[in-house]
Formats: structure tokens, C-alpha cells, sequence
């Protein structure tokens, strides 16, 4: 029974005419379709037009012609003044003018020549100074110093026995004989009124030697200390 195998549907054999006819037939469909594909023609692409801007670097400004240096200026000295307090001083003030400062700050920087100014003077050579007016001691050539062995003030029996010491700073003007001006004295510190009074008993008597500037003697205020002392 299995040795016969059953076929649904019989094959059917071609022909050669019907193989021909295919061929023939698939030739046609190729050549319209190379035929058709040849009429399509694609559309040149459109043409841009570019403008090109050519742009020139900037020029290098020229070098400034060298210049010749300009000649230096004259050697001005400068100078500086001195504050000088009055010995006397005033009980009234005088009219002071607050729209234009009194004196120019730059006068007393200390630098330069003494009795000039900041701005300076051509003519001033040597230091000008008022011999007759009082100095101070960094102004004099020689300072006024006290002769040692002459009078001195008297310790207070009282302070004394008590045991108290203390101390009186006193400034005066030294005249040009070597004598304490009184009438500037002035008590800069005291540590009791019975030390500041033998201070002023003993200062008259008190010899100094005149402090000297520009070779001659001179007026010059000044500083003393006075220690009372136990030991």
C-alpha cells in the first residue's frame, strides 16, 4: 500500500514556446523601465551667488618721532620755618580770617634750609636766622648749660623730715648774661607746692652759660628738671 505514493495535482510540463513567450515578455517590462527612467531628468541644482568682502587689516599708526629731553630745571633750595611760641601770651585773641588758612603747612616740614620756605628761593644761601629773637635749643650751635657749684634749691625741712621727695619741671628763657628770665617762668610739673617754691627761690640765683648760634650769644628757652631726692 505505501508503495505507491498519491499526487494531489498532476505538473504540468512547459512548453518551449511558453518559456520563450516569458522570456520575451520579462525583456519588455525591463526595457519600458529604462526607457521610462531615462525621460526623467533632475532639475540642475540652482546656482548661489557669493560676494566675497575682502576686509584690509588696520594700519599701524606711525611711531612718535623720538623727542629730545627736555632740559632739567634749576636747583631750587627748599626751606622750612620754625614755630615760636611768645613767651608773653595774649589775653585777647586776635581776628583770625577762617576763609584762607593761616599759615602754609608745607613751611614746616623741617626739610631743606632753615628760614626759607617749601616753595623755595633761589637767592637764600646760608640759614637766616634772628639772632635777637629767642631759640629753641636745637636751633643754637651751643645750647645755654648750667655752671656747676653755684646755687641750687634748698630741700623743705618739711618734705624732708616727712620723707617725701618729688620732682619740678620748669621752663624759662636763659638770657645772653647767663640769668634765668623770671618773668618766663613757667611750672611744667610739680609734684608739691613747697618743692615748686624753692625752685623759684633758688632760679635767680641759678648761673648758666649763654647758649651761642652763629658765633654770638643768644637768648634761648629751656627745659630743667629738678629731683628732690633722700637718697
Amino acid at each position: 500500500m505505501l508503495d505507491t505514493l498519491l499526487e494531489s495535482r498532476a505538473l504540468t510540463e512547459r512548453t518551449m514556446a511558453g518559456s520563450a513567450f516569458s522570456f520575451v515578455a520579462h525583456c519588455a517590462i525591463i526595457t519600458a523601465a529604462v526607457f521610462a527612467t531615462r525621460q526623467v531628468v533632475m532639475p540642475p541644482p540652482e546656482a548661489t551667488s557669493e560676494t566675497l568682502n575682502y576686509v584690509l587689516p588696520p594700519e599701524k599708526p606711525p611711531l612718535p618721532a623720538p623727542q629730545a629731553p627736555l632740559p632739567a630745571e634749576p636747583h631750587v633750595p627748599r626751606g622750612f620755618q620754625i614755630p615760636l611760641a611768645p613767651v608773653e601770651i595774649p589775653n585777647v585773641l586776635p581776628p583770625i580770617d577762617l576763609s584762607k588758612p593761616v599759615t602754609d603747612p608745607r613751611n614746616y616740614t623741617g626739610h631743606g634750609v632753615e628760614g626759607g620756605t617749601a616753595d623755595g628761593d633761589s637767592t637764600l644761601k646760608t640759614p637766616i636766622r634772628d639772632l635777637s629773637a629767642t631759640l629753641y635749643e636745637f636751633q643754637v650751635e651751643k645750647p645755654a648749660a648750667l655752671i656747676p657749684g653755684v646755687a641750687t634749691p634748698v630741700y623743705p625741712e618739711l618734705l624732708k623730715s616727712a620723707g617725701i621727695e618729688g620732682k619740678v619741671l620748669v621752663a624759662f628763657v636763659v638770657d645772653t648774661t647767663g640769668r634765668a628770665e623770671m618773668s618766663s617762668l613757667k611750672i611744667m610739673q610739680s609734684d608739691h607746692p613747697l618743692f615748686t617754691e624753692a625752685v623759684r627761690v633758688a632760679l635767680p640765683r641759678m648761673r648758666f652759660l649763654p647758649a651761642e648760634a652763629g658765633g654770638k650769644k643768644v637768648r634761648q628757652f629751656a627745659q630743667m628738671p629738678f629731683v628732690f631726692s633722700l637718697k
